[in-house]
């Protein structure tokens, strides 16, 4: 006989077969889906000219690190660079989806744990989508998505200077993985939390300084180069819609000598984030409390993106593993279904609606996170329960 909660297993595990069906018919039929890996040969040409210049004596629009792993991904792939790159992003996606079983199943079990991992391996798995996605990705983002969850996962074993560490290399590729000081500002006793910042700028600095002192003017390009970067995909380049432009590599051995300008909005950012910050450090987060803690996290990554002047269609896939550690996996994956929908909708010239539908789910989904946070019971069928209880397959479905 199958119990009830059998039938709710069933279920969920059927809806999201059919959410993934869906999304692959609705791509199909109105998307050319994008597998021209054009930033991949960007990232060739790169590696080749820091063949010729050296590490020191090229930038790009991103902190060092995204130099040097671009280099030592294909500097010595020849002509087989391109399946190179895909191998080595279905094994980060295998990756992250271990991790997101780590980090779950000592909270909901073995069981759903592995659903909620195989659901966020599987929308990786979509072939039919203009934004490049899984083995058709053609940005770094996998590689900085695992150091961020393998940082947090390292974080809550109590692994403070490897997650330091981490966190540093991760903030050095793309800046968003900065995001962990913060979550480690509101959890770890501040004997923790001064090591983890200590560390985490030891290393940074120690990256940094062999760049800094080869050549100081390509060791600051990336910075006057994003911070006098038009936004763009946002709600900050309106009216004008602005996608960010591949910069010609014979320009990055060319330093970028106008001064940084940082405009009001990355001073906001800031402000919004730490002013969240001390808020949420008033309520005491546990460290025991782990669905709590990927939920506070999830809400940074969201007040981080609201408040970027750049939002590029596939920052979506910055907070899909936090979904999963977040919500239930049928309604994790339906969210991160829809997020992937609406990204694809601008390449139908649907330009601003795209945008829009972005921004107020994010902030839809920021409300109804900060409300279970504050266990005002609304919505809360979304959610794995913010407490440890009995691990039923009836409390998390």
């Amino acid at each position: 006989m199958i119990t009830k909660d059998k039938k709710k297993l069933i279920a969920s595990i059927l809806l999201i077969i059919f959410s993934f069906l869906l999304l692959q018919f609705l791509l199909k039929k109105f998307i050319v889906a994008g597998h021209d890996f054009t930033n991949v040969y960007w990232y060739k040409d790169i590696a080749e000219k820091i063949s010729q210049k050296g590490i020191f004596n090229v930038w790009t629009p991103y902190p060092q690190l995204f130099s040097v792993l671009i280099y030592l991904i294909f500097s010595d792939t020849a002509k087989y660079y391109v399946m190179v790159w895909s191998v080595l992003n279905v094994s980060l996606l295998l990756g992250i989806s271990c991790l997101i079983y780590l980090m779950l199943k000592d909270i909901v079990g073995r069981l759903l744990s592995i659903i909620s991992a195989l659901s966020y391996l599987l929308i990786n798995f979509t072939w039919t989508s203009k934004i490049a996605i899984g083995m058709f990705i053609d940005q770094v983002e996998y590689f900085v998505i695992f150091i961020v969850l393998f940082a947090l996962y390292l974080l809550l074993k109590k692994k403070v200077w490897i997650a330091a560490v981490l966190c540093a290399i991760g903030t050095l590729i793309k800046i968003f993985p900065v995001m962990l000081i913060f979550l480690a500002f509101l959890f770890l006793n501040k004997k923790d939390f001064t090591r983890f910042v200590l560390i985490f700028f030891v290393v940074a600095i120690a990256i940094l300084l062999p760049f800094y002192v080869s050549n100081q003017e390509i060791f600051m390009s990336w910075f006057n180069f994003s911070s006098h970067r038009q936004a763009w995909e946002s709600i900050y380049s309106y009216p004008n819609f602005n996608f960010p432009p591949i910069v010609s590599v014979e320009e990055l051995s060319n330093p970028v000598t106008s001064s940084s300008n940082i405009g009001i909005l990355q001073y906001l950012q800031l402000l919004i984030l730490f002013f969240y910050t001390i808020l949420i450090k008033k309520r005491s987060i546990s460290k025991k409390n782990l669905p709590e803690i990927y939920l506070v996290l999830l809400n940074l990554f969201f007040i981080f993106l609201i408040f970027s002047k750049g939002f590029s269609s596939y920052f979506i896939f910055w907070f899909f593993p936090l979904l999963f550690l977040v919500y239930k996996p049928s309604y994790a994956f339906l969210i991160a279904a829809i997020f992937l929908l609406i990204g694809n909708l601008q390449f139908t010239g649907f330009l601003w609606g795209s945008v829009l539908l972005r921004y107020y789910f994010i902030i839809v989904l920021l409300i109804l996170n900060i409300t279970r946070l504050q266990k005002i019971k609304k919505m809360n069928f979304l959610f794995y329960r913010l407490t440890f209880r009995s691990k039923t397959i009836n409390q998390f479905f």
